[in-house]
């Protein structure tokens, strides 16, 4: 009896134990899904807030170059003077330009208009009165915002654009025409996708009442409006939404995170919780049968019995952790592999690619690419300033630099090395020549930066020199480029 009165004390000592360790953990774990969920609600606010400052930086180029553009029409006198002007093929070129634009159109107060890229004569003969377009602006004055157009289709393509137009003004200061560019939805929605967010989620763009602008469709449409907030998140049946408001036009950037995905996620991290209660609860239940044990027959059954109970009660899922391995084993072979700063591959993919372009003869161009004055820029302006010129930078060679197989390499320092794989040489100059142009026009914050950032490359095929010839010789092009007076590409 004074055995069993040991066991029953026993019993109740490790039952109380166990008790308040599935308490506890049952505790934490609710406790730790609730901080996993907060925490990718940060993530995807803060994905949200940078893809909104990075189409809010889209569209102020976009208000920027109609702008400019409509000064520079405003000098001639009509429509026709700019169709004869020999210098009409300027419009052309500063279409070419405009990431995602397709058209521009430029009308005067009749009606009468021209289209760049021009038209054919059986499409131009067409019944078109800009007037009755969207985007025509019938009166506006010298401090009038750009107007933004929701997608409509196009009267001569069909397809779907959005616009953004802009009065022009003559020499005595009266209204004179409207000029307007045509962008395009899928091409822009398309660049704003291969930014990722924290799930495969999708982009949109709407406005304040909910109205597809860009993206799929939102079920409930009347929560933008009901919130009265310019930024935040809201739940609906199928997912997380996630929002923020363009300063102009007063259009809604959101985000969708799908629930599926989201608690899929967070029970996923959860389950070191379930894992460490499960292995706690097994050295307990080890302590306890150890002194059943010592306690004598009867206890080695009961022990016997409840391992017997853990052993098929303790199933842990294995491909689900070595799927875990295999992740952050690609997560750090992908960091090991990329800049920390700019985002941009680094020198050892750099070294890794030569290598393989040498052993499998691949056709290339190589670029080298240094960013002018950079010194200056960190003495003048610090080096987070300096920093932020890198990134800047690296994000434009991303955008500009996306035909065909181009891999881009933060080198060292300032230096950013190019690899043009199955391009020519032409081809390759045309692009960086492009980036040059549109790094050149980069605006920065006025009395907080520099007025312009430029740099000098140097390009060269590496067919007839071999690779690593070729990153010699683009350097010395580079420097001949520097000595040059900078700001300019040689080959």
């Amino acid at each position: 009896m004074k055995t069993l009165n040991i066991t029953r004390y026993l019993n109740l000592t490790f039952g109380g134990l166990t008790l308040s360790a599935v308490i506890l953990f049952s505790l934490y774990y609710v406790g730790q899904r609730h901080i996993i969920a907060e925490s990718y609600h940060r993530l995807s606010r803060e994905y949200t807030e940078n893809m909104h400052n990075y189409i809010q930086q889209r569209f102020e180029e976009y208000e920027h170059q109609i702008k400019s553009l409509t000064h520079a029409i405003g000098k001639y006198n009509d429509i026709e003077s700019i169709i004869t002007s020999p210098e009409k093929t300027k419009f052309s070129q500063a279409l070419n330009l405009m990431p995602q634009a397709s058209a521009l159109i430029i009308s005067d107060m009749t009606g009468r208009f021209v289209r760049f890229p021009e038209l054919d004569k059986k499409t131009a003969s067409r019944d078109f009165d800009p007037r009755t377009r969207p985007w025509f602006i019938a009166s506006a004055s010298f401090d009038s915002q750009a107007k933004f157009v929701p997608p409509y289709s196009d009267s001569f393509t069909r397809q779907e654009w959005f616009s953004v137009s802009s009065a022009i003004f003559d020499q005595r200061g009266l209204q004179s025409g409207v000029a307007a560019i045509a962008i395009k939805t899928p091409a822009l929605m398309k660049k704003l996708e291969r930014f990722r967010g924290p799930a495969p989620g999708r982009l949109r763009l709407v406005n304040d009442s909910g109205e597809i602008i860009m993206g799929p469709d939102i079920v409930d449409k009347s929560v933008f409006k009901k919130s009265g907030r310019s930024q935040g998140y809201f739940e609906t049946n199928n997912a997380w939404i996630y929002y923020y408001q363009l300063e102009h036009p007063k259009w809604y950037l959101a985000y969708e995170f799908p629930k599926h995905e989201f608690y899929s996620r967070v029970r996923g991290e959860s389950m070191t919780v379930i894992y460490s209660a499960c292995f706690g609860l097994m050295m307990l239940f080890i302590c306890w049968g150890g002194m059943h044990f010592v306690a004598g027959r009867i206890e080695n059954v009961l022990t016997g019995a409840i391992l017997r109970k853990k052993s098929a009660g303790n199933n842990i899922d294995l491909p689900s952790a070595m799927e875990n391995v295999h992740q952050r084993r690609m997560k750090l072979h992908s960091q090991a592999m990329h800049d920390g700063l700019t985002g941009l591959l680094n020198r050892r993919a750099f070294d890794h690619l030569l290598q393989d372009i040498q052993e499998n003869k691949r056709a290339c161009c190589i670029a080298l690419l240094d960013i002018d004055n950079f010194k200056s820029i960190n003495d003048e302006w610090g080096h987070l300033m300096g920093d932020d010129v890198l990134r800047r930078l690296s994000s434009l060679a991303g955008e500009y630099l996306n035909q065909g197989d181009i891999r881009i390499f933060r080198y060292g320092g300032e230096e950013i090395a190019i690899v043009f794989l199955e391009i020519s040489t032409d081809r390759a100059l045309d692009a960086l020549e492009k980036l040059r142009v549109a790094t050149e026009s980069q605006k920065w914050p006025h009395g907080r930066g520099p007025e312009r950032v430029t740099f000098s490359a140097g390009l060269t095929s590496c067919d007839l020199l071999g690779v690593h010839a070729a990153v010699r010789k683009a350097d010395a092009l580079l420097y001949e480029a520097k000595r040059q007076g900078k700001n300019r590409i040689l080959t």
